[in-house]
C-alpha cells in the first residue's frame, strides 16, 4: 500500500472520433490520401485529428495545414 501517492491512469482514446477525423471519413480519405493533399505527412494527419497542435513547429503551420486538408 503506496501513503501519499495517487496513481496517474494513462489517457486513452474514448473511442470518438475527432471533428476532422469524421470530415476525413466522411470524404473517404485515407489518411495518406490526406496528407498528400495537404502536403504534410499522415503523422501530421494524426496529430491534427487528435489536437495535438503544439507538436507543429508553429501553431500558423498547423492552421495552414487544417485549411489544406479541409479544401476540397
Amino acid at each position: 500500500m503506496t501513503h501519499g501517492m495517487e496513481l496517474v491512469h494513462q489517457l486513452e482514446p474514448n473511442g470518438e472520433e475527432s471533428p476532422l477525423a469524421r470530415a476525413r471519413l466522411h470524404r473517404q480519405l485515407t489518411v495518406e490520401e490526406t496528407a498528400k493533399r495537404a502536403g504534410i505527412t499522415p503523422e501530421e494527419v494524426h496529430w491534427l485529428e487528435e489536437g495535438r497542435v503544439y507538436r507543429f513547429p508553429r501553431p500558423d503551420d498547423a492552421l495552414i495545414a487544417t485549411a489544406l486538408r479541409n479544401s476540397p
